[in-house]
């Protein structure tokens, strides 16, 4: 415990204000602090007592309606309807199967499509690559290399590989006569010593002039025969390098060529054929049937043509004939007659056998009823009723077996 000095403890508090001395005890030189007057601390109000709300027992919520819940539907199995289908997309489907199957179908041309896409770009390339090909100068650095090869294709030995560059090059109608007559020696004789100059020094010699002497000093007579050696010189140098140069082939151009030339003919035997062919299927009106009796043919039966066909086998023999480049001579149209007669029989063959067979029933039903009308014996001309009962017999088996049509000129059915 630290130790305090009373005096100076009572010092500390009258400086404070703690120790005041009595009146009149004053200590001089020294003021009686004055006391502020102490602040009268205020009544704090006091907080209402909040007043206590009765309370209200909360009523009893009454029950609240559910929704009635509707039975859901069991979803029943997907069936096709096919009368719906086809009328809301115009189709004439009768199964799933059937639409299925062409579902498939347009899967694998989606994928064969795209396949010939891929296909198409390859043979485009391959395309554009060969057009390039059919362009021969590419194979050159120029035109003038491409002349000289042709011109050493052409005449082979004949000329100098080594001087065509210079004739190829050189403007023949501004070069001066004895250069001509030089270049010539060059071309034509590819075993000249010394070059050029070697060349120019056997023309000179051949022409009597000297090789020093200045051209302006030449005579009259000289520049003549220079002149007169020159002509056919440069007559053939020009048909050297006038070579012809093949043109650049235009496949494209080709090709449309043909193809507006071939139209051409086509229209013009479609034409031709138009005419033919009315001709030709204007007496067409019923197919007849022949067979051979007592070695006599003779019609047997005959069925009516409809226009309908009549129209459709001109319209096929037309197009046929014309697109196989055929001339309508008489023997292609006799040809093209029994094409006709043939698919006819083809096509309506069941058909004809019915009417056949009602033909003959009706025949042997009216000669039942003269033999039934006249009890006499028939004639010897007179078909036995039991050989008209075998043949309509034997009709019958033969539409049953479904055998094929007869040939023209030959037996309906069966063996005479």
């Amino acid at each position: 415990m630290t130790y305090q000095d009373p005096q100076e403890v009572k010092l500390k508090e009258l400086f404070e204000g703690e120790l005041k001395p009595e009146p009149g005890k004053e200590i001089p030189g020294f003021e009686t602090p004055k006391e502020e007057p102490k602040e009268t601390p205020k009544e704090t109000p006091k907080a209402e007592e909040p007043k206590e709300t009765p309370k209200q027992e909360p009523k009893a919520e009454e029950p609240k309606e559910q929704p009635k819940e509707e039975p859901k539907e069991t979803p029943s199995e997907w069936k096709f309807d096919p009368e719906g289908f086809n009328k809301e997309f115009e189709t004439e489907y009768d199964s799933p199967d059937t639409l299925k199957e062409d579902l498939k179908s347009l899967t694998e041309l989606k994928e064969k499509y795209t396949q010939l896409e891929s296909e198409k770009d390859g043979l485009s390339q391959k395309y554009d690559e060969a057009m390039k090909s059919l362009d021969p100068m590419q194979y050159f650095v120029n035109e003038d290399e491409y002349k000289r090869q042709l011109i050493l294709k052409k005449f082979g030995e004949e000329v100098n590989p080594a001087a065509l560059n210079r004739i190829v090059s050189a403007d023949l109608s501004t070069l001066s006569d004895i250069d001509v007559l030089v270049l010539g020696e060059l071309v034509r004789n590819s075993n000249v010593y010394g070059g050029e100059a070697g060349a120019r020094e056997l023309v000179y010699d051949n022409l009597g002039i000297d090789l020093e002497d200045n051209p302006s000093e030449w005579t009259t007579l000289q520049k003549n025969k220079i002149a007169s050696a020159a002509v056919s010189i440069r007559t053939n140098l020009n048909k050297l390098k006038d070579v012809e140069i093949p043109a650049k082939v235009d496949f494209e151009a080709t090709s449309q060529a043909k193809a507006t030339e071939a139209k051409q003919k086509l229209d013009q035997l479609t034409g031709k054929w138009d005419k033919a062919a009315d001709k030709m299927l204007g007496g067409f009106k019923e197919m007849t049937i022949q067979d051979e009796v007592d070695g006599k043919k003779t019609d047997v039966f005959s069925y009516a043509v409809p226009d309908a066909f009549i129209s459709g086998a001109k319209t096929d023999v037309v197009e046929f004939m014309a697109e196989n480049g055929m001339e309508p001579t008489q023997e292609n149209v006799e040809k093209a007659m029994e094409y006709v007669q043939e698919r006819f029989v083809r096509e309506n063959f069941q058909n004809m056998l019915l009417s056949y067979g009602k033909e003959i029933e009706a025949k042997v039903t009216e000669e039942k009823d003269k033999i039934s009308d006249n009890p006499e014996p028939p004639k010897d001309t007179t078909k036995p009723v039991e050989e008209a009962d075998k043949e309509q017999a034997e009709f019958y088996e033969k539409v049953k077996s479904g055998e094929s049509a007869p040939k023209m000129g030959g037996p309906l059915f069966g063996k005479k």
